[in-house]
């Protein structure tokens, strides 16, 4: 629950999102410890041992029972979560949420251009023709996200249509690498998309790049990404500057 907090407040995860991590690094704790418990529930480590609450009596009562546990599974967890640049090991305090200064998403954000816009370069009118349906559904799917206010899934399409853009100019490695900065990011779209006119502004910029490339004038649709990403690191800033310092 800690943990769950601690993401929240620095706008990581969602609830659902949190949630389903949870269930998926338990489901791999079990399969590790060689037994599955089906519906056991949310676990607790301390000292070592897991206290999980069981579907049982006992636990609708809120009774907790002890029972060790590897730390192999655990291990692993944080290794990949550090991977990924969610988590970072501090001397004397042991693994804790990452934090991202202002400068770090400047970085991450000149990363992204550089990466999105070499795509772009990538994207004849043969590799398009394939994605042509998926991306101007994608694009309809956000405008509908939009109108209906509905942030989550309009900031699931709006990443969607970016991988897509960049995972068919056909180089594996660039998506690769472009799939990590992603991860970095998707924890601070929502914040690039709080005020109102931004977000209309957004819907028309993901239109233009789209129609850019559909007519085949990569350079156009280059120059529109950029600005349109640029835009949204503005905000992420903004938002990160705004914080009070600890």
């Amino acid at each position: 629950k800690t943990c769950q907090k601690e993401f929240g407040k620095r706008g990581l995860y969602s609830a659902k999102t949190y949630a389903k991590m949870v269930k998926k690094f338990e489901r791999g704790r079990q399969d590790a410890a060689g037994h599955d418990h089906p519906g056991a529930g949310i676990s607790i480590f301390e000292g070592g041992h897991l206290l999980r609450r069981v579907p049982s009596r006992s636990a609708a009562s809120g009774g907790i029972h002890r029972q060790p546990v590897s730390r192999s599974p655990v291990r692993e967890a944080l290794r990949r979560l550090a991977a990924d640049g969610l988590v970072e090991e501090v001397p004397n305090k042991g693994v804790t949420v990452k934090r991202y200064s202002a400068r770090d998403m400047e970085e991450i954000y000149e990363m992204r251009v550089m990466m999105e816009n070499e795509a772009i370069d990538h994207l004849t009118r043969a590799k398009l023709a394939p994605m042509e349906d998926e991306l101007t559904s994608l694009l309809a799917r956000m405008k509908l996200a939009y109108q209906r206010r509905d942030m989550p899934d309009y900031i699931t399409m709006d990443s969607q249509l970016h991988r897509m853009l960049v995972r068919g100019s056909g180089n594996a490695l660039l998506f690769q690498l472009y799939d990590r900065i992603d991860t970095l990011i998707r924890q601070f779209r929502r914040f690039s998309l709080v005020d109102p006119v931004r977000q209309a502004d957004s819907v028309v910029e993901h239109e233009t790049i789209l129609q850019m490339l559909l007519q085949g004038n990569n350079d156009a649709a280059k120059e529109e990404n950029k600005r349109h990403l640029l835009l949204a690191r503005d905000q992420v800033v903004a938002y990160l500057n705004s914080l009070p310092e600890e």
